[in-house]
């Protein structure tokens, strides 16, 4: 193989990984919508 492509082979290859590595790190930190205390949540049978 060519060592051109296998330079611009990596290259991609680092700029993909350094994307999907801190691409989803907003999406990973989301607060609950329904936030239930734990004193409420453990005072009865059905509702835990």
């Amino acid at each position: 193989m060519n060592s051109k492509f296998l330079n611009r082979l990596t290259a991609l290859a680092v700029v993909v990984s350094l994307v999907a590595a801190t691409g989803c790190k907003k999406y990973l930190d989301q607060q609950p919508i329904t936030d239930v205390d734990a004193s409420k949540v453990f005072s009865d049978v059905p509702s835990a």
